[in-house]
């Protein structure tokens, strides 16, 4: 890496099945690293590194834009440390002459950090665009779930705002667009732009590995389209996929500046109302939808969904309530 760029930009866009790395040896490749200090960053360092649920050794694997984005947060110091490891290595001089390129790297990299901070701007009640989830595992009960089971763990939040479906659809009418137009990435930071006050992107995927599902989601400055910061979780089947997005939600309310203590107070207030059947969710998730349309017999059909949440989940008390 060095002076010159060894490594892709930070991801601009949901990757594709090409931006996942299967091993150890394509993940030093992809950073140009030897095996054992890609290893020893993910011990020391916390470098992004997932593993299949079984006993096989070896079975590692990472997304690159995780991987783009630990690094560019990281780059200045590491290389700093990659020097002074290096140096311990060599006579006196080298020493000293390796501490004085330290120093000139240390200054430009504080200058080029100072440059760029803040990476994403964002405020107390600051608003959030959350996308469309990109459903990659064939399961049909994830479409249109996990976006609005995010949305309402964003929105227990005292402080993020989420951009309500109102204030979407105004902005979908206006560029003359359908109202149910899935918001992809790129519609989603096209909506951020033209709006104008809202400040950070919420995209989104759920793979499916074996039994284990993985969710995975990426914060985007929409001024300048670069993922700031990415989170991954794991749940071996359905019933943990809840719980999965609530540890998602807590990490993207934490890297978007709210303190933990308040997550985590948040967090118990909505497991009083929420439920771990994902299709009750659903059900769910589909009448509010039509209550917020407010259309003919939208009412009654609102009704029937609600029952078979109940159904689905008899303790589920937002479903009770509405």
């Amino acid at each position: 890496m060095g002076s010159s760029k060894a490594n892709p930009t930070t991801a601009q866009s949901e990757p594709g099945a090409s931006e996942r790395l299967e091993s150890w040896k394509e993940l030093a490749n992809y950073l140009k690293r030897g095996v054992t200090t890609v290893q020893r960053w993910e011990k020391q360092e916390g470098l992004p590194v997932h593993r299949h649920l079984h006993d096989k050794l070896g079975t590692v694997y990472a997304y690159k834009p995780e991987i783009d984005a630990w690094w560019e947060n990281g780059r200045s110091r590491l290389e700093q440390q990659e020097q002074v490891r290096a140096s311990s290595r060599r006579p006196l001089w080298w020493a000293v002459a390796a501490a004085v390129v330290v120093v000139a790297a240390a200054g430009v990299g504080l200058w080029l950090w100072l440059g760029q901070q803040p990476a994403l701007p964002f405020e107390e009640r600051d608003w959030v665009l959350i996308a469309s989830f990109e459903n990659r595992t064939g399961e049909a009960v994830f479409d249109g779930t996990l976006e609005y089971a995010l949305e309402r763990e964003l929105s227990n939040s005292r402080f993020v705002n989420v951009v309500p479906r109102q204030r979407i659809n105004d902005t979908l009418q206006l560029m003359k667009k359908p109202l149910d137009t899935p918001i992809n990435a790129t519609l989603g930071r096209e909506l951020a732009l033209r709006d104008g006050g809202i400040r950070a992107l919420l995209t989104g995927r759920v793979e499916k590995l074996d039994s284990t599902y993985v969710l995975s989601a990426a914060l985007v400055d929409p001024t300048h389209g670069v993922t700031v910061a990415s989170f991954s979780e794991e749940a071996v089947g359905q019933r943990e996929v809840v719980p999965a997005l609530h540890r998602l939600s807590s990490r993207v309310r934490a890297s978007l500046g709210e303190e933990i203590s308040q997550t985590q107070m948040s967090e118990q207030q909505l497991k009083k109302v929420t439920t771990p059947s994902l299709r009750a969710l659903q059900l769910y998730s589909r009448a509010a939808a039509l209550n917020a349309e407010q259309v003919p017999d939208s009412g009654r059909q609102s009704a029937e969904l609600l029952r078979q949440a109940v159904t689905e989940d008899p303790e589920f008390a937002s479903a009770h309530i509405m």
